[in-house]
């Protein structure tokens, strides 16, 4: 089980020396995953990590509360779903906007997962107890109870899983390409109504514009509010095949995708690594700021058209 630590580097050396040192002593199974500032692109090493962790353990310091770098991995954290746990160093740290938000941080992620995803505060010894009896999570155990390493059959499954990956992959692409596909069209008539009320004179022209501006916002946030959701769904799907892929391939001679992805992630390639799913997300937002400026752009020439006109 990995744990991903959340930490400001001013507690470094108590961590190493206090909290981290009792809390792999309870908790000896545990993988600890610790970050430093040696990585140049350290948002991409640390993002990689946070998809390999199982949980992730926040210790908040004095000025935490304040740190982009930790407010940038809390919202990975958070929008991946998994277990983030809170251990104050001290009784009177302010906790991250972020966090005081969540009320204690409950209901974040799958509403019928909440048991499971909330965050919650926790002393160490209370941590350490939840994480040595309730978030254990034995994938061996629950891969491989019956198969006594018969390699040809997890082979076969492997290749039946992998291709349910592939799959949604390519189910993903067509929702997108259906989005961008309607979001073309809504942009593309509103266009064509502005060209064709522009060069014909027609009366009430600007209420036309208008409402059509309006129209096309409205629907177009609407849409674009419901492929992020959608992609968001899929990006979380993903995340757990990945998950079960990787350890299908630690009973395999070769683990393929955990270096891939170590490769694509890590120093071993001089060029930033952003993924295609980060790059997805991006096109409802910029279709978003798209709708908004033809609502504004409606407006204005509305304003304009009732002044001067």
């Amino acid at each position: 089980m990995k744990a991903f630590i959340v930490y400001s580097f001013s507690d470094l050396e108590r961590l190493k020396v206090n909290e981290l040192a009792l809390l792999q002593e309870k908790c000896p199974s545990l993988e600890i995953v610790l970050i430093n500032d040696e990585h140049i692109h350290w948002k991409s090493f640390a993002y990689s990590k946070i998809r390999e962790a199982n949980c992730a353990v926040y210790f908040l310091g004095k000025n935490s509360y304040s740190s982009k770098n930790i407010n940038w991995e809390l919202k990975r954290i958070l929008r991946r779903g998994v277990p983030l746990y809170v251990v104050k160093l001290d009784e009177d740290n302010k906790y991250n906007e972020l966090l005081i938000n969540k009320k204690p941080f409950a209901n974040y992620g799958n509403a019928d997962k909440t048991e499971i995803l909330h965050c919650s505060e926790k002393k160490l010894d209370e941590l350490c107890f939840i994480l040595n009896n309730n978030l254990e999570v034995d994938l061996d155990k629950e891969l491989y109870s019956d198969t006594n390493n018969n390699y040809e059959m997890i082979i076969e499954q492997y290749k039946v899983y992998l291709q349910t990956s592939e799959d949604l992959v390519a189910r993903r692409q067509t929702v997108s390409n259906f989005y961008i596909s309607v979001n073309s069209v809504i942009v593309s008539i509103f266009s064509a109504i502005v060209a064709v009320v522009s060069t014909v004179e027609i009366s009430n022209a600007a209420l036309i514009i208008l409402i059509a501006g309006i129209m096309a916002s409205v629907i177009g946030v609407i849409l674009c509010r419901n492929w992020s959701r959608i992609l968001e769904s899929y990006g979380k799907l993903n995340s757990a095949k990945m998950t079960v892929i990787s350890a299908i391939e630690k009973k395999l001679p070769f683990n393929i995708y955990d270096v891939e992805w170590k490769v694509q992630t890590d120093r071993l390639v001089s060029k930033k690594y952003i993924s295609f799913t980060r790059i997805e997300r991006k096109l409802p937002i910029i279709f978003g700021v798209i709708y908004i400026c033809i609502l504004v752009i409606s407006i204005a020439i509305a304003v304009s058209v009732y002044f001067v006109g």
